[in-house]
């Protein structure tokens, strides 16, 4: 007699990970070996299916929840490589990273990672239209945890004057990919064939506020100062750590940014009182 506990582990297991299976089913606790084993441990025959097959369609239920849920995620991806290869490289997902967790919302935790570590290997030019698809599921990744993410509702949008420093809201997340991708994803949104962008390197602020997810381009010094304010960095560091890199940049393009950081919603400023690492925005760019 298996233990109680033991055999719902191994239902579990099994339903999970079907490439785990056997494991599963030859668990040391369980005390059963693998010649032991039968599917009458976990499901008894019925008239017209065995238990082999009454458990497979637990097994393809859940499997087939998943792989809809990834659908749901990546419409935009799936639009880009078909319907029939975004359904492989999701299967191949799957068995690679079962679905570990009580919530589905990390479910694609680790898809963008497969996707590169799984990916055709390049032509002979270096040129790949499987980059631009991996930037456009790693668009849309970035997407979605800013819309499940907290959001900028709070931050406000002062304009900074040239006395305070600046802060990012926690909605914010940069996103440096190979090709303007934003472009592609406003043509599969209008319903639109899906076309290659050329390659060419985009920065975006991906960003909430008023609970629509919004995204814009930077410019590349845009992304190494937000960067740095996302990791604690006043924006007086920042300028400093970019100037002694030997890149200049002015008074008046730096205030610009921050003026409109502040009016998109995904920075706010912040005085010198509320954070006695910022220097005023006159010392840092002079």
């Amino acid at each position: 007699m298996i233990p109680l506990p033991s055999l719902q582990r191994r239902f579990q297991n099994a339903i999970m990970s079907p490439a785990e299976l056997r494991a599963a089913c030859c668990n040391s606790d369980c005390g059963v070996s693998d010649e032991e084993f039968r599917f009458d441990d976990l499901l008894l025959r019925s008239r017209h299916l065995s238990s082999r097959e009454r458990f497979a369609v637990y097994q393809n239920a859940y499997q087939v929840r998943l792989l809809e849920c990834l659908r749901e995620e990546f419409p935009v991806f799936r639009a880009t490589v078909g319907d029939e290869a975004f359904d492989q490289l999701a299967r191949d997902y799957l068995a690679r990273f079962p679905s570990r967790s009580y919530t589905l919302g990390v479910l694609s935790h680790h898809f963008i990672n497969h996707l590169r570590d799984t990916r055709p290997r390049r032509d002979a030019e270096g040129l790949d239209w499987f980059d631009f698809a991996i930037d456009t599921a790693e668009f849309e990744h970035t997407i979605n945890s800013v819309f499940d993410g907290p959001g900028s509702e709070r931050c406000g949008d002062a304009i900074p004057d040239e006395s305070v420093g600046m802060a990012c809201c926690p909605s914010l997340r940069l996103l440096t990919v190979g090709h303007p991708i934003d472009e592609h994803w406003t043509r599969i949104k209008a319903g639109e064939a899906p076309a290659a962008c050329p390659s060419a390197s985009t920065r975006y602020a991906v960003y909430r506020r008023d609970y629509v997810v919004r995204y814009l381009r930077i410019f590349e010094a845009e992304i190494q100062i937000l960067g740095q304010l996302v990791d604690g960095v006043s924006l007086a560091e920042s300028l400093s750590m970019i100037s002694d890199e030997g890149v200049s940049l002015s008074e008046d393009w730096v205030y610009v940014c921050c003026c409109r950081w502040a009016a998109e919603g995904f920075a706010r400023p912040i005085s010198t009182s509320q954070d006695t690492r910022n220097h005023t925005l006159t010392e840092a760019a002079t």
